[in-house]
């Protein structure tokens, strides 16, 4: 439990750190914000992606019973 604990922690203070990197320096800023914007359009087309999966293989059940 206390290594979780000292992990938590310790990714906190990346957190931060990058955050203070991303202040004084606002190039580091913007590409940090392209990076997480490109992670969550990722996972959205992920999202849809099994989603429609998802269904098709729903619709493929249903019509073989």
């Amino acid at each position: 439990m206390q290594a979780l604990s000292n992990q938590r922690s310790l990714f906190g203070d990346i957190g931060s750190k990058v955050g203070s990197v991303g202040a004084r320096f606002p190039f580091m800023n913007t590409m940090i914000n392209t990076i997480h914007r490109k992670k969550n359009k990722d996972n959205i087309i992920l999202a849809v992606v099994v989603s429609c999966c998802t269904l098709f293989l729903l619709v493929y059940w249903v019509s073989k019973h």
